[in-house]
């Protein structure tokens, strides 16, 4: 998890760093966001695999509230995060109606990467079946989820590249509504067999470990291929048609990116007991972070607007850094100093 915190954060830095990038800085910005799209997959993925170490082997009503107890802990920063930030704006000018508020905190719209909550507590309601279906039909359940997400993945290729040339949806009746639902980030078609996959590592580590260890190199240069692969498809998708794929997995090639790359290193035991410690420090603040480092990077960029401060094209690597540094450092920094105060709940509600 801290390691994933990293590239989140690393991935929105580039983001808004290299905006206005050209040439060689611009093709470092995407090589350095596809490199690191495999962050939201890594959360899932372990998350399924908590999933299954909390529930494996238990009755399915004590299984489901252990999953809304993960989703209330979720939820409540989440909630508290999204009024003082729509708080903020809204004393900025920027408001909606009584029920686009509904709608956007239902749908993760809060803050960029707020979508992410909704979906985990979507899967951790319907963990306790998966589970149950990753004990007896694992094989099954991974080939089902799979085929779900490749689905949800050509849903959106079809509509972000193939539909202005093959309108071919628009003529069946709810056809191209169904799609456009779909591939939506909040929903978890797109992500499933990321978080049935960490189920059944948990589940089943009689059948994955071995396999795992003896395929470790072939996982390894399957990720560099698909990496590779995904690097030139997303800048051939945006050249094309002007969408925008970088730092989320919206191809196939990227997903399976991911996912040789997320198996790879758990086949790996060197690789991961050389992790500095520090990591795994990082994994306490893992949600507080993820709840705050977007609008630290934005309140960033915008106090240097306000000042005047003007980054050339070659002070980009440097902007990128600030923005990292202060994205993971300030709610670090917020979250000791909250406990710090040692008050009662009051680290619960703020940072889960």
């Amino acid at each position: 998890m801290g390691l994933a915190t990293l590239a989140v954060v690393w991935s929105h830095a580039a983001r808004w760093a290299y905006d206005q990038a050209e040439g060689i800085l611009f093709y470092i910005c995407i090589s350095t966001r596809q490199a690191v799209l495999w962050a939201v997959p890594a959360f899932l993925l372990v998350s399924g695999y908590f999933a299954g170490y909390a529930m494996q082997r238990r009755d399915l009503k004590i299984g489901w509230s252990i999953g809304i107890k993960r989703v209330v802990a979720l939820l409540v920063p989440y909630l508290l995060w999204s009024a003082i930030f729509y708080a903020v704006d809204a004393l900025q000018g920027v408001s909606y109606q009584p029920a686009e508020y509904a709608t956007r905190i239902l749908t993760g719209k809060g803050d960029g990467p707020y979508y992410f909550v909704p979906l985990l507590c979507q899967f951790y309601l319907v963990a306790p079946y998966v589970i149950r279906m990753a004990e007896t039909q694992s094989r099954w359940l991974l080939v089902g989820s799979a085929l779900i997400q490749m689905g949800t993945i050509v849903a959106r290729w079809y509509l972000d590249v193939l539909a202005p040339a093959v309108p071919v949806l628009y003529r069946i009746p709810g056809a191209y509504y169904v799609a456009t639902v779909l591939i939506q980030r909040y929903l978890p078609f797109m992500w499933l067999c990321y978080f049935t996959t960490g189920i059944v590592i948990r589940v089943r580590p009689d059948a994955v470990e071995p396999w795992l260890r003896s395929h470790r190199k072939m996982l390894a240069f399957g990720a560099a291929a698909f990496l590779l692969l995904t690097i030139v498809l997303t800048e051939s998708v945006r050249q094309l048609t002007g969408v925008d794929w970088l730092g989320l997995p919206y191809s196939a090639s990227g997903s399976v990116y991911a996912l040789l790359l997320m198996l790879w290193f758990i086949s790996s035991d060197s690789v991961r007991s050389s992790l500095p410690r520090l990591l795994a420090k990082l994994n306490a603040h893992a949600y507080g972070v993820f709840l705050l480092h977007m609008r630290v990077m934005l309140y960033l960029l915008l106090a240097m607007s306000w000042q005047g401060v003007q980054v050339g094209p070659y002070g980009t690597p440097l902007l990128h850094v600030a923005l990292f540094v202060a994205g993971l450092g300030i709610p670090v920094i917020l979250m000791r100093g909250v406990r710090l105060l040692a008050i009662p709940k009051v680290y619960a509600y703020l940072f889960g």
